[in-house]
C-alpha cells in the first residue's frame, strides 16, 4: 500500500522521468528533484527515454522464500531486501519490473532513514534509482557519462575526467561566451551521438557559510539550456606537472572514458540489480558493461578525444581556449 496517493511526474533530462514519489527520495546524482520540479523547461522525448515509477510504501511485496540471496528474496516481478534494523523494525527496498518499460523502485520510510547513515553500505535511496536509469538507457543504446557539456551551433563538447578537474568550470567559462548549456557534471550520450542534456545536477557550492550545493539554474539567471545536440569533440581533463595535449586513438579513449564513468556510477557494482538479474534468469550484469563500452566505442570513432594535461587552471583555460577555436 502507498502511503499517500498523490503522484508526481518529474523530468530531470529529455530522456529520464521519474513518476511517484520523488520528494522523498534526497540526494540524487542526476540532479536536484526540488530544483527539477521547479523549472519546468525540460521537454521529455517519450519515444527515446526512459521513465522510472517511485514510491514509498509501508508493505514489502511477497516473496518466494525458495529463492534467495542472503537477505534478497525473489518476488514475482522482481526482487525484495530485508533489514532488520535493532528496536525499530524492518526496513526493505523493492525492484520490480526491470524487464518492462516502466521499471518500479519501492521502499519503507524506515530503510530510506536507515540507507542514509554513515556506516550503511547498501546505498541510498537515489544510487539505487540511479542504477535502474543506467540499465534502462543502455537497453535504449544510451549511456550516461561523467562530464560537463556546451553546445554552440548544434555541435557539442564533452568536458570530462576525473573528479576536481575544472570540468564545471571549463563549462562556465564557454557558457560566459556564448555556448549553450546541456551538463556540468552528467550527461546522456546516445550511440548515433546524440548528447542529451541533464541540466540538474550539483557539483558547484555556493559562497555563503552554508556551502549550499547549486545547480547553474540558480547560480545564474536567464541560462540558456539546450535539450540536445550532436557531440562533435571530447576533452578528457587532466592536473599534471606539464601542460601536453594529445590526441587519443579509439582504445587509449575507451580505456579512460570507462575508468572515468566506472568511478562516478553504481550500477556494474550494484549487488541488489546482480541479484534481480540472476533469480529471474536474465543477461548479467556483463552483459551491459559489454554493451556500455560498444556504445562509447561507436560514438568515439566519428569524433577526435583529447587528453589536455595543464599544470595550473588558467593553463587548463589557455589550451581549451585553443582548441575549441580551432574548432571553429
Amino acid at each position: 500500500m502507498v502511503l499517500k496517493n498523490k503522484s508526481f511526474d518529474i523530468t530531470v533530462s529529455p530522456v529520464i522521468r521519474i513518476i511517484g514519489d520523488f520528494d522523498k527520495i534526497g540526494d540524487f546524482v542526476l540532479g536536484d528533484l526540488r530544483v527539477a520540479a521547479k523549472y519546468k523547461s525540460v521537454t521529455f522525448l517519450d519515444e527515446f527515454g526512459v521513465t522510472v515509477e517511485v514510491h514509498e510504501v509501508n508493505r514489502p511485496p511477497e516473496v518466494d522464500a525458495n529463492f534467495r540471496r542472503y537477505n534478497t528474496f525473489k518476488t514475482v516481478n522482481g526482487i525484495v531486501f530485508f533489514r532488520n534494523i535493532p528496536f525499530l523494525g524492518k526496513g526493505f527496498l523493492a525492484y520490480k519490473k526491470l524487464n518492462s518499460s516502466l521499471p518500479v523502485l519501492e521502499w519503507n520510510a524506515l530503510f530510506r532513514w536507515w540507507s542514509n547513515l554513515p556506516m550503511t553500505k547498501v546505498g541510498s535511496i537515489g544510487r539505487h534509482l540511479e542504477s535502474i536509469i543506467s540499465l534502462k538507457l543502455l537497453e535504449k543504446d544510451m549511456v550516461l557519462l561523467h562530464g560537463s557539456v556546451v553546445s554552440k551551433n548544434g555541435s557539442a563538447i564533452l568536458f570530462t575526467g576525473l573528479p576536481n578537474q575544472g570540468k564545471t568550470y571549463t563549462a562556465i567559462e564557454l557558457i560566459k561566451k556564448g555556448y549553450e548549456f546541456l551538463s556540468e557534471d552528467i550527461c546522456v550520450l546516445s550511440r548515433l551521438g546524440d548528447a542529451f542534456a541533464v541540466p540538474f545536477t550539483t557539483s558547484l557550492k555556493s559562497a555563503d557559510s552554508r556551502h549550499q550545493k547549486l545547480t547553474l539554474f540558480e547560480m545564474f539567471r536567464d541560462l540558456k539550456c539546450s535539450p540536445m545536440s550532436k557531440l562533435s569533440m571530447i576533452i578528457i581533463l587532466e592536473k599534471s606537472s606539464e601542460n601536453l595535449v594529445l590526441h587519443l586513438s579509439i582504445d587509449e579513449a575507451a580505456q579512460k572514458l570507462l575508468s572515468i564513468n566506472h568511478l562516478e556510477f553504481y550500477y556494474h557494482i550494484n549487488p541488489f540489480l546482480r541479484t534481480y538479474l540472476a533469480l529471474h534468469q536474465l543477461p548479467p550484469i556483463h552483459n551491459f558493461m559489454v554493451l556500455e563500452e560498444k556504445i562509447i566505442r561507436d560514438v568515439i570513432m566519428k569524433i577526435p578525444v583529447y587528453l589536455v594535461r595543464f599544470s595550473t587552471h588558467s593553463s587548463r583555460s589557455q589550451i581549451v581556449n585553443q582548441i575549441v577555436e580551432r574548432w571553429g
